[in-house]
């Protein structure tokens, strides 16, 4: 990318108020498509107004691949990368798209794999908790099992509250279900466990430890 167009991307997330920043095992990803208004959507007026679809695949009907921009508000669904919240600066959010998965040795958690959905590369991988308790080096151990949560893209404008709907702890959803709900490419926001307020749970290998795994449908629930 080009020194003007880096310019620009810095500017207008300085304007919505939201940080995606480089760490050393996800670096930043920019993209021109964010300014482009040529991008061709297979889904047209999916998302409210002040949302842009930067990236999507083709043959996605239902919005389980989309990534966006908010020009209008701090919104910790947007773009690819870390999401710091801007007065904070926490880590409120990691955005990518779902990989594959990791098996741990001596354990009924996995590993989940993100990558870059523009260029296929490899970002990060952070651990899901399939059990009820994670030896993750703090005390007392996190008693926390990843749930799965579905964000409603035509409600991105709205809370938290009105566009997330519950739907299962993973624990609690087969293998076969698991493979339809979830599949390589779908864009998924990842939301830690803290161990403090200011601090997120790892584990021994110092993996962070996901709370929420946030799945993209237009229409939330109805589109499982």
């Amino acid at each position: 990318m080009n020194k003007f167009l880096t310019g620009i991307l810095v500017l207008f997330l300085l304007i919505v108020g939201v940080e995606i920043v480089t760490l050393v095992s996800l670096p930043r990803i920019n993209h021109p498509a964010i300014f482009s208004s040529n991008y061709s959507s297979p889904i047209t007026n999916s998302l409210p107004k002040g949302f842009s679809i930067i990236n999507q695949k083709k043959n996605d009907s239902i919005g389980r691949t989309i990534v966006f921009s908010a020009t209008t508000e701090n919104n910790a669904h947007q773009g690819i990368g870390i999401i710091y919240a801007p007065k904070t600066k926490l880590i409120r959010s990691v955005v990518g798209a779902f990989d594959n998965w990791e098996k741990i040795a001596s354990s009924s958690d996995r590993y989940l794999l993100l990558s870059n959905p523009i260029t296929d590369e490899p970002l990060s991988k952070f651990r899901i908790s399939f059990s009820h308790s994670i030896k993750s080096g703090i005390t007392p151990p996190v008693n926390k099992i990843t749930l799965i949560e579905i964000l409603d893209l035509t409600k991105v404008d709205k809370t938290n509250k009105e566009a997330v709907s519950d739907y299962k702890n993973i624990n609690e959803i087969g293998e076969e279900e698991l493979n339809t709900l979830l599949k390589r490419g779908d864009i998924v926001t990842l939301r830690m466990v803290y161990e403090t307020e200011t601090t997120i749970a790892k584990d021994t290998t110092g993996v962070p430890i996901v709370g929420s795994i946030f799945l993209r449908r237009l229409g939330g629930l109805k589109n499982i």
